[in-house]
Parts: C-alpha cells; structure tokens; sequence
C-alpha cells in the first residue's frame, strides 16, 4: 500500500481507547461526587425574604397549572398530592411578588397551606392538619424549567423528546443532550448545523459545501422534530433539500442518542433532533442584535412577544432576521433571510390554542461540489481554504415555509388532550458542477451535475392523551395516540456534460466558462405515507423503581407515482422497555431496549419484498442529579445492531429479474457500541458547563463481501469525540466562555491509498459585557489556533472535500428590554 496522504492538521493522534474512557469517566465521577445542597430537616415557616419579588401575571386557571407555572418562572420546586389540587382552581395573579406570598394568594379559600422545606423546596398540605401528604401523584418539576429562554442555564429542567412523557433527563432511560438558549447566544449559534457541531455525539460530515450531513452512533439523521412532531430532513439528496433551520425561531434544541422509533417511526439508530419553539409571554419583551463579522458577515434580529389583550388570554411573538454575507472561499455569498409568528389564544382556563408560520429563504452563491484533497498518486494538493472551484453562476437555493397549530386541553384529573399539526414546503433551486478524476489524463474535470428543482411538501398530524392513573395502589402515568405522516416530493431537471476538462485547480478561474444551457430531461414523483398508533406508560414499581414500556405499530407506504412502482410497511411494531432504579435522592441508574425501522425497495429470488431493516438499541447508564436540577451527568454504555440489510445475491441464477434487476437478501448486520459521557448545567452558581466524550465503535457483522466481515464501518465518522462549552459570570456586567470540539482520526479508502483527516481540535472563545441595564456586547473569536481541517473526505475519483473555516471574528450587541 503507498503512503497515506495526510491532509493539513494538527498532528493530534487518537487516544488508545481504555485512556479516553478513563478520562471521560473521571469527569463524570467528579460531577457525581459535587456535595448536594444542604436541606433542613424538617420543614419551616415561609418568609417573604425567602425568595426575591418576581413579576407575576397569572390568570385565573386550575390550582395545579398555576402552581406550576410559579415553579417554572422561580426557578423552585413545588410538591403537593395532585389529589390535593383536583377540582380546585387559583384567582389570578399580578404585580410583584414573593414566592411566599404568591403560594398565599394561590391558595386562598382552597384549604391548603404550604411549608418551606428549604429555600428551594416547597409542600403543599391539607390546612387542618399540616401533614406532609404523600407526593406519589404529580410533583412539579420547577426547579429548572422546560424553557430555557432567560433561564441562564446550560440544561433543562423536563423533556418529551424520549417518550412523551414529561421527565426529567434523570427519569429518561436513554443518552439525553440539549442546547439551550444561553448556550445558543454564548456561542453565537445561528443554525441548526452550528448547534450540532456543539453537541456530544453528534458528527457533521460535509459530502460538498451545502450538503451537510447529521450523523450519530455510526448513523445518518433522517428525521427532524418540532416540538416533538416529526418531519423529514434528508431526502433525496441525503441533504442539503431543506433550508438548515434558523435557531432564533427556537427556545432549545434537545437530542436523544440511539434508536427513537417510538417517536419517529421509520428513520436509523441514530439519534431524534428535537426543535422545541419559542412561545409568546405573557409580558412585553423587546430583543434586538446585530452582528458583524469576518468576509463582511451581518446580521440583524428581531423578537417581539407579549400580551395581546389586557387580561393576557392572548398572546403573539414575532422573530425575523436578515444576513448577508461573505465566505472564507473566493466568490461565495450567502443572503438568508427569516420569518416566525405564534399566537397563543387561551380559550378557557383548561383549553389553549396556538398557531402559527415559520418562513425560510437561503440563498447562496456556492458550487454543488467540494475540493480535490489529493492527485491520483495520492499527492495531498495543499489548496488554500479560499480555493473555490465552482463557477460564478452556480447556486444554490433554498426556501422552506410551514404553518402550524396545536390545542390543548387541561384535565381537573391531571390528564391533558393534545392534537398538533403542521404543513410546510421546501424547495432547492440549484446549478452547480461536480469535479471528478479523469482516469485517462489522471486530472481533475468538471462536470455539470445540472440544474434541478425540487419541491417536498409534508403534513404532519399528532394527537395524544396523557396522565395520572392508580393500578395496585400506586400512581403511573400513560401516553396513547395516533400520528400520520405524509411527503411528496417532485424533481425536475437535467444534468450531464463536461464543462472543462484537466483544470489547473491551483490557479482556477471561476469567471472563465459561461454558463451552459440546461434543459428539462428528468422528472420524477413520489410519495411516503406513515400511519402509527402509539402506547407508552411509566408504571411505578416500588418507590426507587420505576417502568417504561412502549410500542407503536406503523403502516409505512412508498409509491413513486411516475414509474407506478412502490412498496409497503404493514404494522410494524416498534418496542421500547426501560427500567430506572433511584439509588438515592440525586443518582438513578437505567437499563432500556429501544428499536426502529428502515423499510427498503429490495426483492428477494421469490419475488417477495425485503423485510426492513431493524435496528436495535441495548443500553445501561447511570444519571445524577444536582441543585434542584441545575446540573446533570451521565455515564451510558451502549450497543446497536442494524440487521436485515440488504445483501446483494452473488449467484444471481436464480433471480427471475436479472439482469433488468438483481436480487438480494435481508442477512446483512452492522454493529456498533460505545459509550457517552455528559455534564450539562451549573456547577457553581456562575458557572455554566456543557461537557461530553464518546467512543463509537463500529464493525461489519455480516456483508456480501466477505472481506469486509470484521472491518470498520462507516470510516468517514471519528471513534472519539470531545466536546465543551463553558461560561462564567465574573459579575454582574463581565462574563467569559469558550468551547472546543476534538475528534479522532477519519479515513476513506480508494484503492491502494488511505484519504486520510488526522485527529483535530478546535478551539473558540467569547467575552460579553453588560453596557447598560438593556444594552449588551459580546464578542466571538472562532478558531482560535486557526487549524486548517476538512469537514468530511472522499476519494480521489470524486472528491467533495469541505475545509472548516479559518479564524474569525463575530461583534454582536443585543439590546432588550
């Protein structure tokens, strides 16, 4: 074999395995080990210098919602028996007030009182004899709430995204991560691909400038949700159709590791995106930015929300940005532009309706293909980052609009009805080339992979009851409901054709070829159907365990209208089991199974179509949880196996469609394991901290190539990954941060040559300064060291190698009020 060019990086090599998770255990014991805060003994008296004055505007609801929402806006924990609360309702609230003397004016004439277990803990009780009653029917998770927005916090207090069920990250039996609006606007993310690059476990892989993909454990994301509906992201192209989501329409971003077939249904063992939106408040809140930055990048925002009547019962909030923009490589320019509205309507104190419009234009003067890495003798070419071989009339252009509605309605009993809807349409409008190895001459041509338009529409509907019910005297909870999924896509286009041939790719002239003449020759239509029905329920064991069982049955249906072909899915069951065992107030440890589905076009020698792929998820773990939920940690072994993949039959004799078609087998498996670990949340009260490492380990079980039995699988995705973001308040004006991401060794091979990314790290950090009471400036420095990587590798035949970007400079000032 010749030698393996390199391409430019840090000469960082990977760590043997057992030192990485030695490394990465160590900072998860020591998260653990954090003493927890100290408790009384026994409750106390509230004071109203137990807590600040907080301004409320509640309306009169049932007791048990304004309980809660006073939590989630204090930032404490409310305990109480929710038959306490049933049937009881609390006056409305405004003005400033204490916590104390909120829960006093809460629960007037309703015969409950409430003690103080700490400065942080409150109990409600019966008022005749004060005794503690037992908590095994609702506990309101408020010490951190769900939303994020203004919560200073790198975590979240409760999450859907597993199970529907409302728990905290502790409670859920999988690898959880969430990107929060601080950590959001501390590292200046601004898409959804910036706040993957963040998170543990999650790899971007680059198969050209515009076509990013999302990929976890091994596996590519396919799926995307928005407050915890699914859509597709990746269809087609494998990316790059649907415009990269705007994160200022969105509070947080929450990721759940592994196979999420319970609430995806079709999709790979890889991980579910969570969107979760922003939602209009209850008082006025103004936020405007700016930004300016390197290659003449800027940026303007702005997000109203507030009442829109004057008892509050309906409330709106609008985002709309604008960028315009530079880029690291010669010619390229990038003009995005977004709109977001929600009302929020409370149709009775139990029933509130919302509905709303998203709205995404990306525009961008950029190549469909990447860069040459290497000559065909293996030879790494050295190009500079602003290298850009494209021509300057390709582009690249996507548009994304959608509505949306949800209603719920509220239960005395503690249940909640919920149906949720949406409808968006994405269309790429793009013209660019491709470069690929002339085998002749040895030397880069460029082709023109064409001009085409493709348009996806999809309409996603969900409904589901949730609640409390009482079997063997203990309390559980359930989940049931139904969901249906529906995607068109239509395409339309031609490709073909050199443009130039043995191009001089280190003194190309992109203004030198004119632009060719494209012509309609390919059309085509297809439609997905998606069909589930769903059961999950939390069943409380004992009082340290607790049960989570679920399934979903799918009806799956492809037909590409214009060939009259298809294939169909019908019932397939998707299970997940988790077991959670509380070793004490703050750790739990957990052990879940969790499947999925991928259906496939393939057919056997029979005729028959091949079963879907299955992949399976085995994992263990151990959680911790600290300061009322200010701090999470994890530690999670786990193991994936993806079967029934399609095999290619060597002897095709048998096939009675070959050679118009082959035929196959569903025997092939893909294996891989590893571990997470994580620490996300307040370590002190001034310091912020999201923190992971991975290990992925990832083989061929079984293949039609027997060679590949034992070899690694999917090499393009690094073995180890470390991820860190950090803030500090030094006080009350000054806070500084930073982050880093470092990932192992990757690799494509092309026959007698290893394509080869040497292990990296980046580095960036940020200082911010609160000018004024509403005025603050902050300032990012992104690759700090200015290390030259690519985002992904391919061979030479036909290379698509994406750098990272160089160093640069982001000056933001937000002003609210």
């Amino acid at each position: 074999m010749q030698p393996s060019p390199q391409c430019p990086a840090t000469n960082i090599y990977p760590p043997f395995a057992l030192s990485a998770l030695g490394v990465g255990l160590s900072l998860v014991v020591a998260a653990l080990a954090l003493p927890a805060p100290v408790q009384a003994q026994q409750p106390m008296p509230i004071r109203d210098s137990v807590q600040g004055l907080l301004l409320l505007d509640f309306a009169a609801a049932p007791l048990g919602q304004s309980l809660n929402a006073l939590a989630q806006q204090a930032g404490v924990q409310i305990l109480y028996a929710g038959t306490l609360t049933a049937g009881k309702h609390a006056p409305a609230v405004q003005g400033h007030y204490s916590v104390a003397g909120a829960l006093r004016l809460l629960l007037a004439d309703s015969g409950l009182v409430a003690s103080a277990r700490d400065a942080r803990t409150f109990i409600v009780t019966q008022q005749e004899d004060g005794t503690v009653q037992a908590l095994d029917t609702v506990t309101v998770r408020g010490a951190v709430s769900a939303v994020t927005e203004g919560s200073r916090s790198y975590t979240t207090g409760s999450t859907r995204s597993a199970t529907k069920l409302d728990l905290s990250i502790r409670e859920t039996p999988q690898s959880i991560s969430v990107v929060t609006r601080q950590q959001m606007d501390d590292q200046n993310m601004r898409s959804l691909t910036d706040a993957v690059v963040a998170t543990p476990g999650i790899s971007l892989y680059g198969s050209g400038p515009r076509r990013l993909g999302f990929y976890a454990r091994g596996f590519s994301i396919e799926n995307v949700m928005t407050d915890g509906v699914p859509t597709a992201y990746s269809i087609s192209l494998g990316a790059g159709l649907v415009a990269d989501p705007d994160l200022s329409m969105y509070d947080h971003v929450e990721v759940v590791r592994g196979a999420t077939g319970l609430m995806q249904g079709a999709g790979n063992p890889s991980a579910s995106i969570n969107l979760v939106r922003k939602r209009p408040t209850a008082e006025r809140q103004v936020r405007l930015a700016i930004d300016a930055g390197s290659w003449d990048n800027y940026r303007a925002e702005t997000d109203l929300s507030g009442r829109l009547n004057e008892s509050g019962s309906v409330r709106g909030r609008a985002v709309a940005a604008y960028r315009n923009s530079g880029d690291f490589r010669d010619y390229v320019k990038h003009e995005y532009s977004t709109l977001y509205a929600i009302g929020e309507a409370d149709l009775s104190s139990d029933t509130t309706l919302s509905a709303g419009f998203s709205w995404q234009n990306n525009r961008n003067d950029d190549s469909w293909g990447g860069l040459a890495a290497a000559d065909s003798t293996g030879r790494d070419l050295g190009l500079s980052r602003s290298t850009y071989l494209g021509n300057d009339w390709e582009y690249w252009n996507q548009k994304t609009s959608g509505v949306f509605a949800d209603l719920e309605h509220r239960l005395d009993n503690g249940w909640a009805l919920r149906m949720a809807a949406t409808a968006t349409q994405s269309t790429l409008d793009y013209l660019g080339t491709y470069l690929y190895r002339n085998e002749t001459t040895g030397g880069i041509n460029q082709s023109r992979s064409g001009g085409y338009v493709y348009k996806v529409r999809q309409h996603s509907y969900d409904a589901y009851a949730s609640g409390p019910f009482e079997l063997l005297g203990r309390s559980h909870e359930l989940v049931a409901g139904l969901s249906s999924r529906r995607a068109r896509t239509n395409t339309e286009g031609g490709s073909g054709g050199t443009v130039a041939e043995n191009i001089d790719v280190e003194n190309w002239d992109w203004r030198s070829i004119p632009r060719p003449e494209t012509a309609i020759t390919y059309t085509a239509d297809n439609k997905r159907e998606q069909n589930s029905l769903y059961l999950t329920t939390r069943l409380s064991l004992s009082e340290p365990l607790t049960m989570i069982l679920g399934g979903r049955l799918d009806w799956y249906d492809y037909d590409d209208v214009q060939k009259g072909t298809g294939y169909k899915v019908t019932r397939n069951l998707t299970k997940y089991a988790g077991l959670v065992y509380d070793l004490d107030a703050r750790h739990s440890v957990y052990a879940s199974y969790t499947d999925i589905f991928q259906p496939q076009g393939n057919y056997d020698v029979d005729g028959n179509l091949l079963d879907p792929v299955i992949g399976k998820n085995y994992e263990i773990g151990v959680k911790g949880e600290y300061f009322g939920g200010r701090l999470n940690a994890s530690a999670a072994l786990y193991r994936i196996e993806q079967e029934r993949l399609a095999m290619l039959l060597a002897d095709q004799a048998a096939c009675p469609t070959y050679p118009t078609s082959s035929c196959y087998a569903a025997s092939g498996l893909v294996r891989s394991q590893g571990i997470d670990l994580e620490v996300q949340g307040a370590l002190i009260s001034s310091l912020e901290l999201s923190a992971g490492y991975t290990w992925s380990d990832r083989e061929y079980r079984k293949d039609a190539n027997p060679s590949r039995i034992g070899q690694r699988y999917a090499t393009y995705l690094p073995e180890h990954q470390f991820k860190l973001g950090v803030l500090y308040h030094l006080n009350d004006r000054w806070r500084v941060g930073g982050s880093m991401a470092w990932q192992s060794r990757i690799y494509e091979k092309e026959g007698d040559y290893d394509f080869v990314q040497k292990a990296y790290m980046v580095m960036n950090l940020m200082a911010g300064w609160r000018a004024a009471k509403s005025l603050e400036v902050q300032v990012n420095v992104n690759n700090l060291f200015d290390k030259t990587y690519y985002t992904g590798i391919q061979g030479s035949s036909y290379p698509n190698q994406v750098y990272g970007a160089p160093r640069n400079v982001m000056l933001t000032a937000r002003y609210g009020f």
